[in-house]
């Protein structure tokens, strides 16, 4: 088994072999004219650059041409990951980089078939509701005890409670809370928030309960919304 490879924000994967230098440079190439239809994020590409550039290096170091990889090939990808302690999201994001190696490679007529197309991390047994509480809000009292911090008997106060109520409500990103503005609330029959660059540069609509809706418009002579 290989030592575990290093990332590319610490310039630690080492150089690729020539064969593997010409995948990646025929990858690169695909991402900028065809995936998101041309127009995929630099985010995006440099992600995807990252995860195949840490794939082809381990397949180096195995001694194993990625080209020629099989299923089982990329079964002992995922084997060496979880060896070395990568959290399952990592897995599936890395995965994730390895199908769309292949899908290219496929829609490059560098290959037939997608040999990371049946695997995939391995299923997490915890409930949705848990994983979200463990990662993202690991103590409740602490929580709550920054949700009552702010003094709602003041503009500023109402505005930072509404705020830490539509994150929590909606998922929403830090960047994309504070981008809103009052006409992205749309009330109609079914009342949305329409973000409109959220990642990827994607335009999406969220559903918005009551709750959260009493809090928004609770604020909404406040400087949040500009």
């Amino acid at each position: 088994m290989p030592k575990r490879i290093g990332s590319l924000k610490n310039n630690k994967i080492p150089s690729l072999s020539k064969s593997n230098i010409f995948l990646l440079n025929q990858i690169e190439t695909w991402l900028e004219t065809e995936a998101a239809d041309g127009d995929s994020s630099p985010n995006t590409k440099r992600s995807y650059l990252s995860r195949i550039k840490s794939f082809l290096s381990w397949c180096d170091t195995s001694n194993l041409s990625a080209d020629f990889a099989s299923e089982g090939d990329i079964k002992k990808y995922r084997t060496y990951l979880i060896k070395y302690g990568y959290q399952r999201a990592t897995i599936a994001a890395k995965l994730t980089g390895v199908r769309r190696f292949y899908g290219a490679l496929c829609s490059l007529r560098l290959r037939d078939d997608n040999p990371a197309d049946n695997v995939r991390a391995k299923a997490d047994l915890t409930s949705k509701t848990d994983r979200i509480i463990s990662k993202y809000i690991p103590d409740r009292e602490a929580f709550l005890g920054l949700y009552r911090i702010p003094n709602v008997n003041t503009v500023i106060g109402t505005r930072d409670r509404a705020m830490l109520r539509t994150l929590c409500y909606t998922g929403l990103r830090v960047s994309e809370l504070c981008a809103l503005n009052l006409e992205d609330i749309q009330l109609d029959e079914f009342p949305t928030l329409i973000i409109r660059a959220g990642k990827g540069r994607k335009r999406r609509h969220i559903p918005l309960d009551k709750e959260v809706l009493t809090s928004i418009f609770g604020m909404k002579n406040s400087v949040i919304f500009s």
